[in-house]
């Protein structure tokens, strides 16, 4: 008896695509698809970048990475959502926001201090305590660079009516002094 067995894999189409202008590394453009994974759940099938970028937001939402999905038979990297309507719909409104800007992605470029030894904490922590006595009391504000689109701004002891200009990558804070650093990345 001879059994042929046909691999018979079905075409996965994806029900919503859409390119979005981000720089992301040295990417410019990033391709995001949903697809109809299974009846319980959607994925969202990425550049890497993208997915990086945005994973933060996309865990708020209860998503879970998968590095092995199958589309079309292949395996792919992307993201589970539960397809659940609510689930859906602040899926929806999270590309929205990336895509209009609203939501920006993570700053993946941002060098943080090494902690590996005893004298790295030491050096670490001596500089921020002479960084702190540095630091004016009064409130003030001013931009450290301009530079590839990205502007940066410095803001001391801000309060909350304080208006600032793109996201936090920075922040200090000891007694009554704090410093923080916000970085926006301009549209061209």
């Amino acid at each position: 008896m001879n059994f042929n067995i046909i691999n018979n894999i079905k075409k996965m189409e994806a029900y919503w695509q859409q390119e979005f202008d981000i720089v992301l590394g040295d990417k410019k453009k990033h391709l995001v698809k949903l697809y109809n994974y299974s009846v319980r759940s959607i994925a969202l099938v990425s550049t890497p970048e993208f997915g990086k970028a945005f994973s933060k937001e996309f865990k708020k939402i209860d998503a879970k990475f998968n590095k092995n999905l199958k589309i079309d038979g292949q395996p792919t990297v992307g993201w589970i959502f539960n397809a659940q309507t609510e689930t859906q719909e602040k899926l929806n409104e999270l590309l929205k926001n990336i895509y209009t800007g609203e939501i920006r992605p993570l700053f993946s470029d941002i060098i943080k201090p090494d902690f590996e030894s005893k004298a790295n904490h030491n050096q670490v922590f001596n500089l921020i305590t002479r960084l702190m006595e540095m630091l004016s009391e009064d409130t003030e504000q001013f931009i450290i660079a301009e530079d590839k689109g990205v502007k940066t701004t410095a803001y001391y002891n801000s309060d909350e009516d304080t208006v600032t200009e793109g996201d936090l990558v920075y922040m200090f804070e000891g007694g009554k002094k704090k410093l923080e650093i916000y970085q926006l990345q301009q549209k061209e």
